[in-house]
C-alpha cells in the first residue's frame, strides 16, 4: 500500500496494490481532486508489484515528479514529491522499488476522433477497463486509419473550436487595422 499525502494535509490517495485508478476533478474518477488546477481526467495511477506507475493524460496544468514535468509514463519512489497541476504530494511508500523495463501503461488506447459539443464530459472518458477481445481489436487496428487529409483538419478546427477561430480573426483584423491607422497617422501628421 502507498499513500500520497498533500504538503497542506487537504489530499490524501491510498493506492493497493493491484489497484489502477483514474485521478480527476470529475465525480466519476476514482480518485476526485476538487482543486481548479486539476483536470476532469488529469493522471492514472497504477500500482502493480511494488511498482507505482503514473501517466499524465494530457491534463490542462500538468504533472511533475520532483518538480519536473512529465506526460508518463514514470515511476515513484518513496520521498519522492508529486504534482497534479497546483497540488503537491509526498509519496509514503517504503516498499516501493526501482521501476522495471516495461512499464504498465506501455500501450495507449485513445480515440483521435474530435469530441461533438454536444456530448455530455463525462461520456468521453477514457475507460480501462477492457477486456481481451476489445485489446486485441485496438492492437490490430491499422495506424493510417486516423490519418485524414490536412485540408479536413482546418474544416475541423473552425467547427470544433469556433470561438477560438473568431478569436484569432478578430486579433489578426484589429492588428491590421492598427497598422494602417499608424501608416495613415505617420503620412499626415497635421492630424
Amino acid at each position: 500500500m502507498v499513500t500520497l499525502t498533500s504538503l497542506d494535509d487537504q489530499f490524501q490517495i491510498t493506492i493497493k496494490e493491484g489497484q489502477s485508478l483514474l485521478l480527476g476533478r470529475l465525480n466519476k474518477c476514482d480518485i476526485v481532486l476538487s482543486d481548479g488546477s486539476i483536470s476532469s481526467q488529469h493522471a492514472h495511477l497504477k500500482l502493480q508489484n511494488n511498482h507505482l506507475c503514473i501517466v499524465d493524460i494530457g491534463s490542462t496544468n500538468g504533472s511533475r515528479l520532483n518538480y519536473s514535468p512529465f506526460s508518463g509514463p514514470v515511476y515513484v519512489l518513496n520521498g519522492d514529491t508529486l504534482e497534479f497541476g497546483n497540488v503537491s504530494f509526498v509519496v509514503d511508500g517504503p516498499e516501493l522499488i526501482s521501476p522495471p523495463d516495461e512499464p504498465p501503461f506501455s500501450k495507449v488506447f485513445t480515440s483521435l476522433e474530435p469530441i461533438d459539443a454536444s456530448q455530455k464530459l463525462e461520456d468521453t472518458m477514457i475507460n480501462l477497463d477492457l477486456d481481451e477481445e476489445a485489446l486485441r481489436e485496438s492492437e490490430s487496428s491499422p495506424a493510417h486509419a486516423f490519418a485524414g487529409d490536412p485540408q479536413d483538419s482546418e474544416d475541423e478546427f473552425a467547427q470544433v473550436n469556433p470561438e477560438r477561430y473568431a478569436f484569432v480573426t478578430a486579433l489578426l483584423l484589429l492588428l491590421v487595422g492598427g497598422a494602417m491607422l499608424i501608416f495613415h497617422i505617420w503620412h499626415n501628421p497635421s492630424l
